[in-house]
C-alpha cells in the first residue's frame, strides 16, 4: 500500500513496534549544514547566522515527488528572494547530481548542495524523526527549526515566519502531538483491543490541536493499515479547518475510494471473479477519468500489488490516463511511452516493453534520453530476473 500521494508514505517496520523517540524537536536551534559540495547558487551557506530565514529541503534525483517539488521552490525563492534562502540537500554523488541539476537550468534556481558523509542527514531527516523525501525544514531568524513537512505544505508556515506571526508554541505542542502519532502505529502492530477508544481519544487531540500536519499525519497511520472507517473520521474532521482543508479533504477521499475499489479489485483477480472484475474496472475508470495522475498511479501499483496478473486492465488505467492529460491539456512528468514500457516489463511482456521503451527515449532530448534509458535498463532486468525465477510448488 502505498502512502497518500501528496505527503510520501510512511515508513513501518514489519510487525516491530518501537516508541518514537527523536533526538531534536520543533524549537530546538538548528545545526550547521556540513556540505560535501556546494553544486549551485550560493556558497558556504550558514543557517544559524540570523541574518536570514531558511529552508533546507531534502530531495533526491531519483524521486518523482521531489521532481514535482522543484519548480514550487523555485518560485517560492524568487518571491522571498531577499527574506529566504532555500538549500536543497542530496545524499547522491556528484555525477547524479550535478547534470540532473544542468538539466533543470532555471527550474531549479534556488542553492543545491551535496550531503559530507549523511552527516545533514542525521542532523535533520533523523534527528526530527523523518523518514521520506521530499522533506523541508524552516528555520527562523533566531536559528530554530520552526516548522518541518512536505514543501508542498510550507507556503503557509513559510510566509507567518517571514512575516514574524508564526505561533511556534503553537508548532512545538503539534510536534510533540506527531512523537504520540507516530507511537500510534504500536496499536496495530500489537493489535490491542483498545485501538478504536484510542483512536478517538487521539483523533480529539489532533481536532483540538488544529494544525494541519497532524491531520495528515495521523491519516497516513491509518491509511498504510487499511483503516479506511478511520480515515473517513479524520477526514470528517480535517474538512471543518476552512475552504482549502475541505477541497484537499475530497481530493484525498477520492483517493483513498480508490483504493478501496483496488483491493476490491485485487481480490475478484485473486478469486477469478470475471464479472466483478469488469464491473470494477468500469468503476473506477468513470470515478477517476478526470484525475491523471491518479490513474497512473493506479495502473503502476494495481501491476506490481498482483506479480503482473493485472497487465490488461493496467494498461487501460494508462489509456485513461494519457485522455486525461490531454483533456487537461497537461503532460506527464516523463513521457506516456515511458510508463507504457514500464508497466509491459512489469507485466512480463518483454517484447512490448522494447518497443515503447524504444519510442520514450526517441521522444526526449539528449540530456534525458541517459537517465530514462537507465532507469528502463533496471526495470527491464528486473522483470526478467522476476520470470526466471522459479516458482514454488503449489
Amino acid at each position: 500500500m502505498k502512502g497518500i500521494a501528496y505527503v510520501g508514505a510512511a515508513l513501518l517496520i514489519g510487525n516491530l513496534s518501537f516508541a518514537a523517540v527523536y533526538a531534536d524537536q520543533i524549537g530546538d536551534k538548528a545545526k550547521p549544514l556540513e556540505i560535501a559540495e556546494w553544486v549551485k547558487g550560493k556558497k558556504d551557506v550558514n543557517v544559524t547566522d540570523g541574518k536570514s530565514v531558511y529552508v533546507v529541503e531534502f530531495w533526491a534525483t531519483w524521486c518523482g515527488p521531489c521532481r514535482t517539488t522543484i519548480p514550487h521552490l523555485t518560485e517560492l525563492q524568487k518571491e522571498y528572494s531577499d527574506k529566504v534562502v532555500f538549500v536543497g540537500i542530496s545524499n547522491e554523488k556528484a555525477e547524479e547530481v550535478k547534470p540532473f541539476v544542468e538539466e533543470q537550468g532555471e527550474k531549479m534556481d534556488y542553492t543545491v548542495a551535496l550531503d559530507k558523509e549523511n552527516k545533514c542527514n542525521l542532523n535533520y531527516m533523523r534527528a526530527y524523526g523523518q523518514n521520506g523525501i521530499p522533506c523541508a525544514f524552516i528555520i527562523d531568524k533566531e536559528g530554530r527549526v520552526a516548522w518541518v513537512g512536505h514543501p508542498m505544505m510550507m507556503n503557509e508556515p513559510l510566509k507567518q515566519v517571514v512575516e514574524g506571526t508564526y505561533d511556534l508554541e503553537a508548532a512545538i505542542a503539534a510536534d510533540k502531538l506527531r512523537v504520540e502519532i507516530d507511537n500510534f502505529k504500536s496499536v496495530y502492530s500489537s493489535k490491542d483491543p483498545e485501538k478504536d477508544k484510542k483512536f478517538e481519544q487521539l483523533l480529539e487531540k489532533v481536532v483540538k490541536n488544529k494544525n494541519e500536519e497532524s491531520f495528515i499525519n495521523l491519516l497516513e497511520v491509518c491509511f498504510e493499515q487499511e483503516d479506511y472507517d478511520s480515515c473517513d473520521k479524520i477526514l470528517d474532521k480535517y474538512a471543518q479547518l476552512g475552504e482549502e482543508a475541505a477541497q484537499r479533504a475530497a481530493a484525498i477521499r477520492k483517493q483513498i475510494d480508490g483504493q478501496r475499489v483496488l483491493a476490491k479489485y485485487q481480490k475478484a483477480l485473486e478469486d477469478k471473479d470475471q464479472a466483478t472484475q469488469e464491473k470494477l474496472e468500469k468503476q473506477l475508470l468513470e470515478d477517476h477519468k478526470d484525475s491523471a495522475n491518479e490513474l497512473l498511479g493506479m495502473s503502476l501499483q494495481l501491476l506490481m500489488s498482483t506479480d503482473g496478473k493485472s497487465l490488461a486492465f493496467s494498461v487501460k488505467l494508462l489509456d485513461a490516463a494519457e485522455e486525461a492529460f490531454k483533456t487537461a491539456e497537461q503532460t506527464p512528468y516523463y513521457p506516456m511511452d515511458f510508463y507504457r514500457a514500464y508497466v509491459y516489463y512489469i507485466g512480463g511482456d518483454i517484447p512490448n516493453g522494447d518497443r515503447f521503451a524504444a519510442k520514450a527515449i526517441s521522444e526526449v532530448d539528449e540530456k534525458q534520453k541517459d537517465t530514462l534509458s537507465k532507469q528502463l535498463d533496471v526495470i527491464k532486468n528486473r522483470a526478467q530476473k522476476s520470470t526466471e525465477t522459479p516458482k514454488a510448488e503449489e
